[in-house]
């Protein structure tokens, strides 16, 4: 029973971490974003799109869609509750300069590249996930293009997520520089330390549930050995239990066992 209790303490403290943690996907259309103007005055575009090499690429939106505004001062807003968030556009040669702003922290990027280069990850930053409401800013700065293609963010437990699409339960890393997802990324968990944790915390009670039933099981026997040897009883089928020696019966021992007296006469 206590290694079923164990177990079970192992599957809690597993599902309790991946609940913890998931990404969300937020595209251009979701209904939670704020477009300054309206998402109606920046310029949509759909898949296929045709790249600089004359070729049609028909995965070159996430989700399928995008819009792109060349105005400065456009901006688009995006609240959420987690831990990280990251931003993905394209990059092409008709692209300019923009801010993002996450909370208190601005940061000026462009996303200009002579070749037309898809779903680009443009920006991302970690935050505390104690504090709600973090709010992501994208603003134009001048007469070329800022695009959006999506938003990407680890939610917070308990969060509720009103975005188009949930993924996976292990949160990227930070890397150097603009990166898209269809190159290789190396991205690991953060929650890697968590899940360690939780699993040597897990076993570590399961070991004591195990070690106390054990040593109960063996006090139980050495009770039991105890008092069959205070009663007389044998322990072991087949074996006897014989009674103390005491000094009265060493005495008379003694004396039977002694040689007769030697005698002259014969």
């Amino acid at each position: 029973m206590s290694l079923v209790w164990g177990l079970s303490a192992v599957l809690l403290a597993l599902t309790a971490v991946v609940d913890a943690q998931h990404n969300v996907t937020v595209e251009e259309s979701d209904p939670t974003l704020l477009y300054t103007p309206s998402i109606s005055a920046w310029y949509p575009s759909a898949n296929p799109q045709k790249l600089t090499n004359g070729t049609l690429d028909g995965d070159y939106f996430h989700g399928g869609g995008y819009v792109a505004i060349g105005l400065p001062g456009a901006t688009v807003s995006f609240t959420f509750n987690g831990s990280y968030i990251a931003y993905y556009s394209d990059q092409n040669n008709n692209h300019g300069s923009m801010t993002v702003a996450l909370d208190s922290k601005t940061t000026t990027l462009s996303s200009y590249n002579a070749d037309s280069v898809p779903q680009v990850k443009l920006f991302e930053a970690f935050v505390d996930p104690d504090v709600p409401n973090h709010t992501i800013t994208l603003t134009c700065l001048e007469f070329k293009n800022i695009g959006l293609d999506y938003f990407l963010y680890t939610a917070a437990p308990g969060a509720v997520i009103s975005s188009s699409n949930t993924e996976s339960s292990s949160s990227p890393v930070p890397t150097q520089g603009p990166t898209s997802p269809r190159s290789t990324v190396t991205r690991t968990a953060p929650a890697t330390v968590t899940i360690v944790a939780a699993i040597l915390a897990a076993i570590g009670w399961t070991a004591a549930f195990v070690f106390a039933f054990l040593f109960l099981r063996l006090l139980k026997i050495l009770t039991r050995i105890s008092h069959q040897t205070e009663s007389g009883e044998s322990q072991i089928p087949g074996t006897c239990v014989f009674p103390p020696i005491t000094a009265s019966a060493l005495s008379k021992r003694t004396i039977m066992q002694s040689p007769p007296a030697y005698s002259e006469d014969r």
